[in-house]
């Protein structure tokens, strides 16, 4: 695997992971505390600086990350593991999505490749900022207009942290 650079992890996983929990837990109806939502970004920030250093693949690698999301948002932000578990991969397949349309945009239209984007910290944060304005504006779209996939925020559990 290639190693990220420690800004990176600062510039990108944080925010990253940040959508990831707002987007995923928002559209279970899920309440977590702002503050708790960025404590678990920052330990993962960390979390995903130390899995790229390790010889996993790519698919393990997210697997890790969507766990470690679960298991951390369900000890910090008291919601049960498998909510917690559920609205993480919600949340990591929408940000793929939009990744995915974004990357394969910018590959049409210039000459870079992936390869290019590993290697090329600069290239990998400028393109970043569309993916991260892109979900920004879903997620506001979905809280503005009350977007719920399905509500697992109505059975009593949640306390009103927001």
């Amino acid at each position: 695997m290639h190693p990220i650079a420690w800004y990176l992890a600062l510039l990108i996983s944080i925010p990253q992971t940040l959508m990831i929990i707002l987007m995923g837990f928002s559209l279970f109806n899920l309440k977590i505390d702002l503050s708790r939502t960025v404590i678990v970004a920052l330990v993962m920030g960390v979390i995903c600086y130390l899995i790229r250093l390790l010889p996993i693949p790519l698919a393990v690698n997210t697997i890790c990350i969507i766990l470690g999301i679960a298991v951390l948002t369900s000890l910090i932000g008291n919601t049960p593991f498998l909510d917690s578990f559920i609205a993480s991969l919600l949340g990591v397949m929408l940000y793929g999505v939009i990744e995915n349309i974004i990357l394969q945009t910018f590959f049409k239209i210039t000459e870079y490749t992936v390869s290019d984007v590993i290697t090329n910290s600069f290239l990998n944060i400028v393109l970043f900022i569309p993916v991260l304005l892109l979900i920004l504006s879903i997620y506001f779209l979905c809280r503005r207009f009350n977007v719920v996939i399905y509500d697992l925020g109505t059975r009593g559990e949640y306390s009103e942290q927001r």
